[in-house]
């Protein structure tokens, strides 16, 4: 996965291989997720996002973003402008802000439409159903709308218990 403890990681929930496991690097995807939902609200270029194996519970389905040794964020700057991008935490929070001279003319929506999954077999127990999350984003020129785009679509699995592993 990541690297370790002398690197300054600490031990926190990762998903691997579909289980939830402890390993270094966990919460690395709350800061991703974090650029990733300014980046969009910021109307930038997205080149590369994946999604969770897992709905996270730490953001809106359909709005996180995973990275890992294998997956990576990526977005383009398709402004005429520089930008600067300030990450800071604020009340125990992580907040990301996007800064640029030049001006938007517009101001944006992020919808997201959810199907849930979860139809399961006898011996399984549902801990958590799962999902298919669209996300679009709706741009704004005042209060006119002039331009939607499908952002991503992401599959979640169920989390579930097998039932006939119990005794």
């Amino acid at each position: 996965m990541w690297g370790g403890s002398e690197e300054g990681f600490l031990l926190a929930p990762v998903s691997y291989e579909g289980k939830l496991v402890l390993d270094y690097g966990g919460g690395v995807c709350q800061a991703s997720s974090t650029l990733y939902n300014a980046v969009l609200l910021a109307g930038l270029e997205i080149e590369e996002h994946h999604s969770h194996f897992f709905a996270p519970s730490y953001i809106p389905a359909g709005r996180d973003c995973a990275v890992s040794p294998s997956e990576d964020f990526r977005f383009k700057n398709n402004t005429s402008y520089p930008i600067r991008i300030f990450m800071t935490e604020e009340n125990q929070y992580l907040v990301c802000k996007i800064f640029s001279k030049g001006k938007n003319s517009f101001h944006i929506k992020l919808i997201t439409k959810i199907e849930s999954l979860s139809t399961l077999g006898n011996s399984k127990k549902l801990i958590k159903p799962g999902k298919v999350v669209t996300l679009w984003r709706y741009f704004y020129k005042k209060d006119n709308l002039i331009k939607v785009e499908c952002v991503a679509s992401s599959y979640y699995n169920p989390r579930i218990k097998d039932m006939s592993l119990q005794e």
